[in-house]
Order: structure tokens, then sequence, then C-alpha cells
């Protein structure tokens, strides 16, 4: 009759001492978690999507990278549709499908 470890028993010790591996900072981690403020620069309600251009002051302060952030009508918590020229409060969050570019989000 054959006897089979199982792997905790064969490999227990080494389960227990095994290194987890080091890992880069998640998208998530390296976006700041606060408020930013803006201005839309550019909005089309047919489509539902537009564009805020940071306040230059968190630019300047090193808040926010000096470039146009994309939004989506279905990321916005109320049921204004923004209008070229508003000033507006959001959040970053990654941006599917690959998670490397961040959009807006209220």
């Amino acid at each position: 009759e054959t006897h089979y470890n199982t792997i905790l028993e064969e490999f227990g010790e080494q389960l227990e001492t095994h290194a987890r591996p080091q890992r880069s900072a998640s998208v998530l981690d390296r976006l700041k978690k606060s408020r930013h403020t803006g201005t839309i620069v550019y909005f089309c309600r047919s489509r539902g999507h537009g564009f805020i251009r940071p306040d230059p002051k968190e630019v300047e302060q090193g808040e926010i990278l000096p470039q146009d952030i994309f939004m989506h009508i279905s990321d916005i918590d109320s049921d204004f549709a923004p209008q070229h020229g508003d000033s507006v409060t959001f959040q970053l969050q990654p941006m599917p499908p690959k998670f490397d570019k961040a959009q807006a989000a209220h």
C-alpha cells in the first residue's frame, strides 16, 4: 500500500518560512486619495465624456500632473451635466482596461 504525504506534511516548514515577493506600488496606491479641483474644458453630452483641467495652483504645488483629465458621465455622483467653464472637485481613479492611466470621478 502506497502512502502519499500531503503538501503540508512534506513542505510545511518551507511554506511557513517562504518569503513574500516584493511588490511594486499598485496604481491605486500611486493615485492620491485627496480631492482635487479643476475646470471643465470640454464635455460632449451625446457621448457622455469630457475633460477637466486641474487647478493651476495644485499643478504648481506638484499635487497633480499638468494634463487634462478624462471624465465620464457615469462617474459623476449628481444629476447635472457639466458644461464648459464649470468648476468641479474630483478624485482620481484608475481607468480600465489596463488601469495605467487615471480618470476623474466625483
